[in-house]
């Protein structure tokens, strides 16, 4: 059996890189409601479900310059100060 399928270097001694996560996420995004009174929900109205589509994806795909502060930040030993932490 090799070393990676017993679980060596996936955690403590002998680990060879970064732990591995996978998270999963289940969303059921519905643009009914919003349609139902298209006057106060224009946005709906116009775009469907594609505003909330966007806003999922910009927590999966960072801008570089949040990238780029998340990684100042780290590298100086420390986090905070208004800058979100964004997971991939």
């Amino acid at each position: 059996m090799s070393r990676s399928k017993a679980g060596i270097g996936r955690s403590g001694c002998g680990s060879r890189g970064p732990p591995v996560e996978t998270i999963k996420l289940e969303a059921e995004i519905d643009a009914t409601d919003g349609l139902e009174q298209p006057e106060q929900n224009r946005a709906t109205a116009e775009f469907g479900i594609q505003t909330q589509l966007a806003a999922l994806e910009t927590l999966v795909y960072p801008t570089s310059d949040q990238l780029n502060a998340n990684n100042n930040q780290a590298s100086a030993g420390k986090w905070g100060g208004g800058v979100a932490l964004t997971l991939l």
